[in-house]
């Protein structure tokens, strides 16, 4: 497994835990719910845990597709 599958494994994950973390927010509030919004609150904590991995993983992901075949390298350049 290179950077850039790794990239691609992390990068989404802060999205996907940030929207069922808010989903469990509103029912632990509506239900008032002390588990579900612990449960909410830890998956906050993975989804900036996440995000710095993406961070991380993001410039080394860079390197090894700048100059792969097919791969425009302006578009991954920010």
């Amino acid at each position: 497994m290179n950077p850039a599958y790794l990239h691609l494994i992390v990068n989404h994950a802060p999205l996907y835990c940030s929207l069922i973390a808010a989903a469990l927010l509103r029912g632990a509030l509506a239900r008032k719910n002390r588990s579900l919004l612990s449960a909410a609150l830890w998956l906050i904590v993975v989804a900036g845990i996440t995000a710095f991995l993406a961070q991380l993983t993001g410039e080394r992901a860079e390197h090894v597709l700048e100059h792969a075949p097919g791969i425009n390298a302006p578009a991954i350049i920010p």
